[in-house]
């Protein structure tokens, strides 16, 4: 990947990169190692396998698309795979982007779905480019650093110890606050003054104000035998989805215990629990996240709650959902 590429990235993204030891590179068959390059790197709790097609020649569309299911698996599933170029014809990008396979053009256009981000950019020197933005999602850290913000009300904290709550780095935390500062949910004045940030308007006209760029944040969902967890697991498990939607309306609890942990917490439990292919009697469902979510008494806050169940498509669901919120008490 070229320097200029690799610096648009990093800058975009504030990705960190790491080791490619889940890639089995010397098993892939040769016509997915010629012409392309592969750099595993985080954003935030989302982990991508960064695929460098500058300098593949004769790029076609269909073959694209087939080699990124074959990369698939050849990789750890929870990475999204990235297809990085130098440049692409539209008819490409439009093949590309009907089949959800992200891509990046340094310094004219990003489509990643998993990370919620579609972007259109103005080619300027160094990349320092206006950006034009359709449709954008907040990225993960900055949603998690959003919905504790709008749970606590609370801005005096420092970046150290917002970035201890939600596990991830004082760097992540300052790139997160001023992403809602360019979505305008935060007064430029408090942006100036470090950390002394504010909410632009009342708690509750900011949630309205932002949700349409939140996304869900389940990365996937698993069933697990529940006399498998370990008891250190246990604690960390939060009531999640319909479970948490019991407790805070008229919704009978769900046969089977719906949890919730984050990707990075729950790797630090391997073995101590068991899957399942299936839900039956005796198993819970764990969601896993890609970043934190505000709870209390070991229960998902509404709002997260809101989020985590917003593709469900259920008038049952639905309604619970809107009681919910209309007994929820801001903070002022």
């Amino acid at each position: 990947m070229s320097e200029g590429a690799l610096k648009y990235i990093q800058d975009q993204f504030g990705l960190e990169f790491l080791e490619n030891d889940f890639l089995e590179i010397d098993k892939m068959p040769l016509f997915l190692r010629k012409g392309y390059k592969y750099h595993a790197v985080s954003v935030g709790e989302v982990k991508l396998l960064l695929v460098d097609c500058s300098k593949k020649s004769n790029l076609n569309g269909d073959e694209l698309i087939k080699n990124v299911e074959n990369i698939q698996k050849y990789t750890d599933t929870s990475f999204g795979v990235v297809l990085i170029f130098n440049s692409a014809t539209n008819y490409l990008r439009e093949l590309l982007i009907a089949s959800r396979i992200a891509f990046v053009i340094p310094g004219k256009q990003i489509y990643i779905p998993m990370l919620g981000m579609v972007l259109v950019e103005r080619m300027q020197p160094k990349y320092k480019n206006e950006k034009i933005v359709a449709n954008a999602k907040l990225q993960p850290t900055t949603q998690a650093l959003f919905l504790n913000l709008l749970v606590t009300n609370d801005f005096s904290r420092s970046m150290e110890v917002i970035a201890k709550e939600l596990n991830v780095t004082k760097m992540s935390i300052s790139r997160a606050f001023k992403e809602l500062y360019d979505m305008d949910l935060v007064d430029e004045r408090c942006v100036k003054a470090g950390c002394n940030y504010l909410f632009k308007d009342r708690p509750y006209e900011v949630w309205e104000k932002g949700k349409s760029k939140l996304f869900n944040p389940i990365m996937k969902a698993i069933y697990v035998l529940e006399d498998s967890i370990s008891m250190a697991l246990k604690d960390e498990l939060i009531i999640s989805g319909e479970s948490a939607l019991a407790e805070y309306s008229m919704l009978s609890s769900p046969k089977t215990p719906v949890f919730g942990i984050t990707s990075k917490r729950l790797k630090l439990f391997e073995g101590q629990y068991k899957k399942v292919p299936f839900k039956d009697q005796g198993t819970y469902i764990i969601e896993v996240w890609k970043h934190e979510l505000p709870y209390q008494n070991g229960i998902v806050n509404p709002l997260g709650v809101a989020l985590l169940l917003q593709d469900v498509i259920d008038e049952r669901i639905n309604i619970s959902i809107t009681e919910m919120l209309g007994n929820y008490t801001w903070k002022e």
